[in-house]
């Protein structure tokens, strides 16, 4: 019997009959089903032989809303044999559609990061694939959250339905790569030759890391000798080095970090990205010093965007979201405005995706997007995570450190 998974809003469950109508409400629109490489259902019959059918295969559930009880999604896994890509047979592609009604609401990378437990801690599968095409970034976002890699490859999928003559962007995610999680610290992986985490709320620095004293400026400091200490460091929100075990890192509550690594000249970079220092484009000022002093050459570099407050969480003023526009962020993409709140404290009003401002900033200053993860923590929303506009000002802070190793 399949395995019944829950987070807080969702339930995914192996898909009943009963679903049938449910199923039928939300795949019969036409913008859902083409994203995904099928067609529309015509008919609650021809969604029960579905159900019957496709849906009724080990790696497929139905994602239901614990609010409502109802089947709004579909999320699962095919394997060896069964995908549209060519894989190994210890490997699997996952997949995931959701009704338009709950777009943009997190709810497919809440259901995708149970799917991939699910695949790497029960299934044992050493490698993950997805693929998305173009025309729906969305769902790229969608995975990259979860810690899955551009790899750069597109290529045709035969066996849909609907876009098989469309090229899809394929992605992948390692069991032993991209986003680790034990007892205490976030760890990535970026390099061998590098080190690099964000703490949680009960974590111990397992070293010492050089920190600043931290401003919401745009001022970089050169770290250039061990030992220096908050003091030394007065006014600096990012810090950059190329000195093999010395850690650096800056404390974030709600802001986002940003690490950099350039394999190729040994040097690493860690940059607290709060809204002001995002605005004055502080990662891009990083990586012109990374440029100026060791020689990098930005796409060439490897970057985390870290925990931070996620899109859904960071409500922010109009005069806010006003210095984004005036500083030339895409604010299309940054940018949102709900006009109706639904009863949380962070709903309607203006929104700014600070991972996705940052990102863009990265990309702008040459930084190749395959290099580049999206943590996608919300701390706002993640209770293991400080969060200053949860708790207030006082709260503790996140570390997020890089370290070069010696090699």
């Amino acid at each position: 019997m399949r395995k019944v998974m829950e987070s807080d809003r969702i339930v995914l469950r192996p898909w009943q009959e009963s679903d049938a109508g449910a199923l039928f409400k939300y795949a019969s629109d036409p913008e859902v089903g083409p994203r995904a490489g099928w067609p529309p259902h015509k008919s609650v019959e021809e969604s029960l032989e579905v159900i019957r059918g496709i849906f009724s295969g080990e790696g497929m559930w139905a994602v239901v809303l614990k609010s409502t009880g109802e089947a709004i999604g579909c999320a699962g896994y095919l394997p060896s044999g069964a995908s549209n890509l060519v894989i190994e047979e210890d490997q699997a592609e996952v997949g995931y559609w959701i009704a338009r009604p709950y777009w943009d609401q997190g709810i497919c990378t809440e259901a995708l990061r149970m799917v991939i437990d699910y695949c790497f801690n029960e299934k044992g599968f050493s490698v993950l694939w997805g693929d998305f095409f173009p025309s729906n970034p969305a769902s790229g976002r969608v995975m990259e959250k979860c810690g899955f890699r551009d790899t750069g490859r597109e290529t045709l999928c035969p066996n849909l339905q609907v876009g098989s003559d469309q090229p899809v962007r394929i992605l992948r995610l390692d069991r032993n790569q991209g986003l680790g999680m034990d007892s205490e610290l976030l760890r990535y992986s970026l390099d061998e030759g590098v080190e690099a985490f964000s703490t949680r709320r009960e974590s111990v620095l397992p070293y010492p890391v050089v920190q600043g004293h931290q401003v919401h400026g745009a001022k970089v400091a050169v770290i250039d000798r061990p030992g220096l200490t908050r003091a030394d460091l007065e006014g600096y929100d990012a810090f950059v080095t190329d000195l093999p075990g010395v850690a650096i890192g800056v404390r974030t509550a709600d802001c986002v970090p940003v690490l950099l690594y350039d394999p190729r000249m040994r040097a690493v970079a860690a940059v607290h990205c709060g809204w002001r220092g995002t605005v004055q484009g502080i990662s891009h000022k990083a990586i012109n010093i990374m440029e100026m002093k060791y020689g990098c050459d930005p796409q060439h570099l490897k970057a985390v965007i870290g925990p931070g407050i996620g899109p859904d969480s960071f409500q922010v003023g109009e005069e806010v979201a006003l210095q984004f526009k005036q500083a030339g962020f895409p604010m299309d993409d940054i940018w949102s405005f709900r006009d109706r709140s639904d009863g949380s404290p962070m709903s309607g009003g203006h929104h700014i995706d600070l991972f996705k401002a940052n990102r863009w900033l990265l990309e702008q200053a040459g930084v190749d997007p395959a290099n580049i993860q999206v943590c996608g923590i919300d701390t706002y929303t993640d209770l293991s995570f400080f969060s200053a506009r949860r708790e207030g000002a006082s709260c503790g802070r996140i570390i997020n450190s890089i370290k070069l190793l010696s090699v």
